[in-house]
């Protein structure tokens, strides 16, 4: 159920990227799906992600879990995902000692819709915040058209 939900956001996604010049613009062989800066230098554009990077996707248009872990995320999600219905989202809670900066991400799959959920990070990194709770194919779609939007707004040679 999620394997083809998950690969048919890949393939749009890596087709946002495609309208974006990004494709022939830079030579890597995935990108992440985040926000980012991207600077002109001697060999080129480059980019560092701004944020936590929870995805990537690849040329072929392949959902990977992480920055550069070459590990497709149809097959490392089970073991980030919790189950819950939505009405409960706000209660589920987070794994307990969480050290990083940006923890692993937190999905949560809604066991009355089959709707797959994201925490939102807070920017600030409060822990009192409540966590919110987003869609992934929203959250996906939002942070690859901040990637696009920042390759966009690149300085030109």
């Amino acid at each position: 159920m999620l394997a083809p939900f998950l690969r048919a956001l890949g393939h749009r996604t890596l087709e946002t990227y495609a309208a974006a010049g990004i494709l022939t613009a830079l030579p890597d062989t995935a990108f992440p799906v985040s926000d980012a800066l991207f600077r002109r230098t001697a060999e080129g554009l480059t980019y560092h992600p701004h944020g936590p990077v929870y995805f990537t996707i690849t040329r072929s248009g392949e959902l990977e879990f992480g920055l550069g872990s070459g590990i497709p995320l149809t097959d490392a999600i089970i073991g980030y995902v919790q189950l819950a219905r939505e009405q409960d989202l706000e209660d589920t809670a987070p794994e307990e000692g969480a050290t990083e900066w940006f923890p692993p991400p937190r999905l949560v799959l809604d066991t009355d819709t089959a709707r797959l959920y994201i925490a939102a990070v807070s920017r600030t990194h409060q822990p009192a915040s409540r966590p919110s709770f987003i869609p992934v194919e929203q959250y996906i779609e939002e942070q690859a058209q901040l990637f696009v939007e920042a390759f966009r707004a690149a300085p030109v040679k």
